[in-house]
């Protein structure tokens, strides 16, 4: 049954599911890219990992995220992955920033995951909110 609901969540997306495993090796890359730096950061500064990196981390990912995706449509984690996010909303800056805000949020209260098999189409509301999509980068 669990392995159903699983099947049923990746192939009800509007896109297919190598985009999903795409995106999920993007978020990936993005995610050890900003925490590499962080703890290099900590390290240097510091000279040892403290509270504040978990912080920084949360922060980095979030400015990261956001002006990458408000001013390339893409992090260097969707680039390599051949992704692309169109924001449809009135600002750019403003849609990335709600869509980074609101990821960030639902992964760590896990919210996100709650959803994912039960909702048809789901692309989480992070992408509804921010009115953005992610379709595969033109070659």
């Amino acid at each position: 049954l669990f392995k159903k609901l699983l099947n049923y969540h990746f192939y009800t997306f509007n896109t297919r599911q190598v985009l999903f495993r795409k995106r999920l090796m993007g978020n990936v890359i993005d995610f050890l890219l900003v925490y590499v730096a962080v703890e290099l950061l900590v390290g240097i500064l510091f000279n040892e990992v403290t509270l504040i990196s978990s912080w920084l981390l949360i922060w980095g990912y979030l400015i990261y995220g956001t002006l990458m995706d408000a001013y390339y449509g893409r992090t260097l984690g969707k680039k390599w992955a051949g992704l692309h996010l169109s924001l449809n909303g009135t600002s750019p800056i403003r849609s990335a920033f709600y869509r980074n805000f609101l990821k960030i949020l639902l992964v760590m209260t896990g919210f996100d995951f709650l959803l994912l098999p039960l909702t048809r189409g789901y692309s989480g509301f992070h992408n509804r909110i921010a009115k953005a999509s992610i379709t595969e980068a033109p070659r």
